[in-house]
């Protein structure tokens, strides 16, 4: 009997294979091009999994040193990026990664540029969770959309792509996409977060805001 226990144990365990580098890299990509095909508000589930995963495999992460175009996939570094960089409802997670993303692009140097775009991304979400905070019946006001948002929710709401004009252009630049932000005259949170975060980075780089990532 305990045999039998043994046997079906050690089935079980094979079955629970650990995952390796390619392994890894395969699913953060299936992840990658799921979360682009989302709005923002459509996320939440796929990046809660995904950060578990990201957190669970950080090693593995680190060890990927696939270039672009050797297996038809991004390397584990990039794509661990791009699902951080819209996980806009949890910018305490995207402030935890910075220091593991300066740690990555030591190996994959592709990610150094995009330490940047996050801690960006970063400053923006805590200035729009920040005026949220401060003054929740203005901004509801403002924006029914708002009504039911929570402090943790607010960022995502706030780049809800159903808000925008239909006809709009995805923007091409920093710029570009704040003055259709502006046009559009339905996020005024993300304008003054904006409006703020101007003042503290290099506004030719800025990489806020686009709601489609």
């Amino acid at each position: 009997m305990k045999f039998d226990r043994l046997v079906q144990r050690l089935l079980e365990q094979a079955e629970e294979k650990t995952p390796d580098i390619e392994d890894v890299r395969k699913q953060l990509n299936v992840w990658m091009d799921k979360d682009q095909s989302l709005k923002p508000e459509q996320r939440k589930d796929l990046q809660k999994e995904a950060w578990a995963y990201i957190m669970n495999n950080l090693e593995l992460i680190k060890k990927d040193t696939n270039q672009h175009g050797e297996d038809l996939n991004w390397p584990s570094a990039y794509c661990a990026w791009l699902l951080v960089q819209h996980m806009d409802a949890n910018p305490e997670r995207q402030e935890q990664f910075i220091p593991m993303l300066k740690e990555l692009a030591k190996i994959q140097p592709m990610v150094q540029p995009r330490i940047k775009f996050l801690q960006d991304r970063l400053n923006v979400n805590k200035m729009i969770q920040n005026l949220y905070t401060a003054n929740p019946t203005k901004y509801d006001e403002l924006n029914p959309n708002y009504k039911e948002a929570e402090r943790e929710t607010i960022t995502q709401g706030v780049r809800n792509g159903k808000l925008f004009p239909a006809d709009s252009q995805k923007p091409t630049t920093s710029k570009a996409a704040y003055d259709q932000i502006v046009r559009a005259n339905n996020n005024p949170l993300l304008v003054q977060a904006l409006d703020a975060a101007r003042g503290q980075e290099d506004w030719s780089t800025f990489t806020q805001p686009s709601f489609s990532g």
